[in-house]
């Protein structure tokens, strides 16, 4: 579990004394707290996974503004804990493969399944981009088939 790690990684930070990245962490693991004690719930590795994609996206735009070493640290913590990203190649066959098994395909069916089973491992940009893209193929050729979403 992601919020587990990140408690076991402050501890090894306060071994080495890494005052930075403990207050960070400190604060990155309150916000993720506090997620479930408002929903009254277990923490999710989901609720941890959006938590720290805010706050890639928050210091992603401070670094925009400002190359300073501390954001650039930040990153690297954060980066650790997200799961292994799927390619587009990967991203690719899967929506090829939701395409080819489902009757009607749109957009939103596309994405409603690829977020069910892929929770935080793909853009959603990008998810959507070959979406379109290989709707767009299937609309023009007429036909369902795995060799025309390719």
């Amino acid at each position: 579990m992601i919020f587990e790690n990140m408690k076991n990684d402050i501890i090894k930070y306060r071994r080495e004394k890494n005052t930075s990245a403990i207050s960070f962490l400190s604060t990155l693991i309150s916000d993720i707290e506090l997620i479930g004690i408002n929903s009254k719930k277990e923490i999710t590795d989901r609720d941890s996974i959006d938590v720290i994609k805010k706050y890639i996206k928050n210091i992603n735009e401070c670094l925009y503004y400002s190359q300073t070493d501390e954001l650039k640290n930040q990153l690297k913590i954060l980066e650790n804990y997200l799961p292994k990203q799927l390619t587009e190649t990967e991203l690719e066959t899967i929506i090829t493969t939701i395409i080819v098994e489902n009757k009607n395909p749109n957009i939103g069916m596309i994405m409603k399944t690829l977020s069910s089973k892929y929770t935080g491992l793909f853009d959603g940009k990008i998810a959507s981009g070959i979406a379109s893209y290989h709707l767009k193929k299937l609309s023009f050729s007429g036909e369902k088939n795995t060799e025309e979403c390719k």
